[in-house]
């Protein structure tokens, strides 16, 4: 596996921009991993959404679902519920802090 580290840089702006570590996997000789537990999410309903691929930004979480693109706003999550059963599967599921912020989910 590769490590491809960048020191931080400062745009036009002004603003320091600290590059994070990024692993690339060493091309087909490297052993595949077995995928872990779907993702669990729990809606305030107390319905839960089980997912291996979605995207969470923009205040939604973004899913493919019978051909469409559902999004869900995160105010219809029990982010709490979410977190403690992701916990129990041993999942670490990861909220966007700020609007810029995405996190995808595969």
């Amino acid at each position: 596996m590769r490590r491809i580290d960048q020191p931080p840089r400062t745009t036009q702006t002004g603003h320091v921009i600290t590059p994070k570590i990024i692993e690339i996997p060493d091309g087909p000789s490297a052993t595949p991993t077995k995928p872990g537990p779907p993702t669990v999410f729990v809606l305030k309903s107390g319905e839960r959404l089980e997912l291996r691929r979605y995207t969470i930004m923009g205040g939604s979480l973004r899913i493919a679902a019978d051909g469409k693109q559902l999004a869900i706003p995160l105010t219809d999550l029990d982010l709490n519920a979410s977190t403690a059963a992701n916990q129990e599967r041993g999942v670490n599921l990861r909220i966007p802090t700020k609007p810029s912020e995405i996190v995808i989910g595969f």
